[in-house]
C-alpha cells in the first residue's frame, strides 16, 4: 500500500492500539513515529524512542526464535502477525500480538507495527496476517469509510455504522450525493473529493453529515488518498470523528477538572513509580505544599511516615493486581512535618485498553471531624453526668428522708434512756451511758453520711468559682469515702497540710473529681494483697498538688493513650460509663488546673494541679 506519511500518521495517531513506524531501508532501522497508545502501553515517551531501533522492547525472556521470524519478515518485506513477550519501560513484561507489514514511501522502505497486549500467546482464532487497512477498520473508534474515486462506498467499519446510522448495504446502494451528504454541502464535498483525487490530504475539516435518522451531526473529517502500484490514486480513506461525542466528552472532562480543582478533598494522581503527576488545591489546603513543589516527586518520600511505608506500598501492589482497596484511616505529613489524620481512598488509573497506568488518591482531612466528634462526646458526657447527678440526687433525697426519720426517733429514745439512768446504780449507769453514747455517735455519723450524700450528688456546675482551702475540701471529701475502705479492709491514708492553702474552684465539683479518682483507685486494687490508697496534698512551686496514689502496678501504654477520652472505660459492662476522667479533666480546666497521669513511678498516680491563690 502506498500512502503519504502525513496521511498515515493522521489516521493512526488516535488508534487504541500501539503503532510504531520504522525506516528499515537504513541500517540502524530508526523509529520515525509512535502514536499515543504506544506510550500508554509501553511507558516510553516519543522523545525516548524516536531514532532508536525497536529492539528495546525485548528482554531476557523474549524468545529468540520469535525474534528471528520477525527479522526474516522485515528482510523479505512480508507481513507477519506473531505473539512475542515484550517489556515495558518499568520492566514489567507483557504478551504482545505484534502485526508487521511493509509500506512503500518514495525511496524509503517502511515497516509499520501494531502492538496489541493480550492475556496469553496463541489465542484461538487469532488472525495470522493483517493489512494496514484491516487494522484501521478493526481498531478505530472513529467512523472509517473506504471509497473509490467516484465517491462510492466500498467498505466501512462498525464505528461508521454506529455513528452514521447506515448499514454498509445502504451506503453501497446509493451514490454519495444521496446518502450522508446534505445538499447545502454538495459544493464543499466535491472540492474535498477533487483535492484528494489530486493526491492531497485533508485533515480535520469541521462539517456536517446526515445520519440514518435524518438528523444532522457535526463531524470532523479527514481524507487520505491511497495509491495503486502504478502511482495513481485508486481509493480514498475517510475518517469521521463525531463532534457530538467529542463535545460531550469535553464537557465531562471540564466537569471532572472543575471537581478536581475545587474539591475540598485532596486529589493526587501518581504514575506507576509513585511520582506525583497531579496535585489539586484541596491537597494544598491539607498539606500546605504547592503543586509546583511536589510534581515529579515520589509520594512516599514526603507525605508518608516511615512506619507506614511498607503498608502503603502493599496497598499499591494490591491495586496493580486489580483488587479493590478499602478506604484507610491513617496519618500523613504536612509541609512542616506535622502528622495529620486523614481518610485515603486509592483507585487505579486505566487506559483505553484497561491497563493500569497510575493511581489516584482521594484524601479527606479528618482533623475537624475528630475535633467535632470529641466536642460532641464531651457534650454528651456532660449531659450524661448531669443527668446521673440529678438521678442520684433524687435517690439520695428519698434515702435521706427514709433514714432521717428513724434516726430522729432513735436519737430521741436515746435521750429518754439517758434520763432513765439517773436512778440506776453508779456502776450500771456508767455502762448504760457508754452504750447510749455509742448509739448517739453512730446516729451522728450516719446523719453526716446522709448529709454528704445529699451534698455530693448535687450538680455544682452552676456554683460560683471562689477561693477555698484545698486542705478542708480534701479532708471532708476523704471522710465521706473512708467507709468503703474500712468495710473492705483496704488501707486509706490521707495527708493534708496544717496551713491554709487557697485555690479558686467550685468546692462541690472538685470534691466530685476527688471522689471519682479515689473510687477508681479503690476499684483497681481492692482485690489485691496489701492494698492501699493514699491522698496527699503538697505545694509545688506556685501550685498545690493533690496526689491520688494506689498500690497498683501502673497503667499500660495502650490504656493511657485513651484514658481521658469520653466514654472510654476498662471496667466490666455495667460497672463504668467512661465519663469520669474525661469529665474531671474538663472541670479542672475551667479553674486553670490540670489532671495528669504520672507514669514514672512504681504505682498508679494521678495529680490534680491547681494554681495557689495569694
Amino acid at each position: 500500500m502506498n500512502i503519504s506519511s502525513e496521511s498515515l500518521y493522521h489516521m493512526i495517531d488516535h488508534l487504541p492500539v500501539g503503532v510504531v513506524v520504522s525506516d528499515v531501508s537504513r541500517e540502524d532501522e530508526p523509529i520515525l513515529y509512535v502514536n499515543q497508545a504506544f506510550t500508554t502501553i509501553t511507558g516510553f515517551e516519543p522523545s525516548e524512542v524516536l531514532g532508536r531501533k525497536c529492539n528495546f522492547l525485548q528482554g531476557e525472556s523474549t524468545d529468540n526464535q520469535t525474534v528471528a521470524k520477525i527479522r526474516n519478515s522485515i528482510d523479505n518485506g512480508t507481513p507477519i502477525s506473531i505473539d512475542i513477550l515484550n517489556y515495558r519501560r518499568d520492566g514489567r513484561s507483557f504478551w504482545n500480538r505484534l502485526s508487521l507489514f511493509p509500506l512503500r514511501q518514495e525511496s524509503k522502505q517502511l515497516f509499520a507495527g501494531f502492538i496489541q497486549p493480550i492475556q496469553a500467546p496463541h489465542e484461538a482464532g487469532a488472525p495470522q496476517s493483517q493489512s494496514l487497512q484491516d487494522l484501521l477498520f478493526r481498531y478505530s473508534d472513529d467512523a472509517v469509510l473506504l471509497r473509490d474515486t467516484e465517491g462510492r462506498v466500498l467498505e466501512c467499519n462498525q464505528a461508521a455504522v454506529t455513528t452514521l446510522g447506515f448499514t454498509l448495504a445502504e451506503l453501497q446502494s446509493s451514490p454519495q450525493t444521496q446518502v450522508m451528504f446534505p445538499a447545502h454541502r454538495s459544493r464543499e464535498n466535491k472540492e474535498l473529493l477533487d483535492a484528494v483525487k489530486r493526491g492531497e490530504t485533508v485533515s480535520g475539516v469541521r462539517t456536517e453529515r446526515m445520519c440514518g435518522s435524518q438528523n444532522m451531526i457535526q463531524v470532523k473529517l479527514s481524507c487520505a488518498p491511497i495509491w495503486n502500484s502504478e502511482g495513481q490514486v485508486s481509493r480514498i480513506l475517510e475518517i469521521y470523528q463525531d463532534m457530538t461525542v467529542v463535545a460531550r466528552l469535553k464537557a465531562e472532562n471540564a466537569l471532572l477538572k472543575s471537581i478536581v480543582r475545587f474539591s475540598e478533598d485532596g486529589i493526587i494522581s501518581l504514575d506507576l513509580s509513585y511520582r506525583v503527576t497531579r496535585w489539586n488545591q484541596g491537597a494544598t489546603q491539607i498539606f500546605s505544599f504547592e503543586e509546583g513543589e511536589v510534581l515529579g516527586k515520589n509520594y512516599l518520600s514526603f507525605l508518608v511516615p516511615q512506619d507506614d511505608q511498607e503498608q502503603t506500598l502493599a496497598s499499591f501492589q494490591t491495586i496493580l493486581h486489580d483488587i479493590k482497596v478499602e478506604p484507610q484511616k491513617t496519618m500523613r505529613l504536612d509541609k512542616g512535618g506535622e502528622s495529620i489524620p486523614v481518610l485515603i481512598s486509592k483507585y487505579p488509573i486505566k487506559d483505553d485498553l484497561g491497563f493500569i497506568t497510575g493511581f489516584v488518591l482521594v484524601i479527606r482531612n479528618l482533623t475537624e471531624s475528630i475535633l467535632y466528634q470529641r466536642a460532641l462526646q464531651e457534650k454528651n458526657a456532660t449531659i450524661f453526668h448531669n443527668e446521673k447527678l440529678a438521678s442520684l440526687g433524687q435517690m439520695a433525697a428519698t434515702i435521706a428522708h427514709e433514714i432521717n426519720n428513724p434516726l430522729q426517733i432513735i436519737s430521741a429514745l436515746s435521750e429518754d434512756l439517758q434520763d432513765l439512768t439517773e436512778g440506776v446504780p453508779e456502776d450500771d449507769r456508767k455502762e448504760y451511758e457508754t452504750l447510749l453514747s455509742h448509739i448517739e455517735s453512730v446516729v451522728f455519723r450516719t446523719s453526716k453520711i446522709i448529709s454528704s450524700l445529699l451534698l455530693y450528688s448535687r450538680d455544682g456546675s452552676l456554683d460560683n468559682i471562689a477561693s477555698h482551702d484545698i486542705n478542708g475540701i480534701v479532708k471532708d471529701t476523704c471522710e465521706f469515702c473512708e467507709w468503703r475502705f474500712k468495710r473492705s479492709n483496704v488501707l486509706f491514708i490521707v495527708k493534708v497540710q496544717d496551713e491554709v492553702m487557697r485555690v479558686r474552684c467550685r468546692p462541690l465539683e472538685l470534691s466530685q473529681v476527688i471522689i471519682n479518682l479515689v473510687n477508681n483507685a479503690f476499684d483497681a486494687i481492692k482485690d489485691t494483697d496489701a492494698a492501699w490508697v493514699k491522698v496527699m496534698v503538697h505545694q509545688q512551686g506556685p501550685s498545690v498538688v493533690v496526689s491520688i496514689v494506689d498500690s497498683g502496678k501502673g497503667i499500660s501504654d495502650e490504656i493511657a493513650e485513651h484514658i481521658f477520652d469520653p466514654f472510654f472505660t476498662t471496667k466490666p459492662g455495667g460497672q463504668g460509663t467512661g465519663i469520669g476522667l474525661g469529665f474531671a479533666k474538663k472541670v479542672l480546666e475551667a479553674y486553670g488546673a490540670e489532671l495528669k497521669l504520672l507514669r514514672n513511678g512504681e504505682n498508679t498516680q494521678f495529680d490534680i494541679i491547681l494554681p495557689l491563690v495569694s
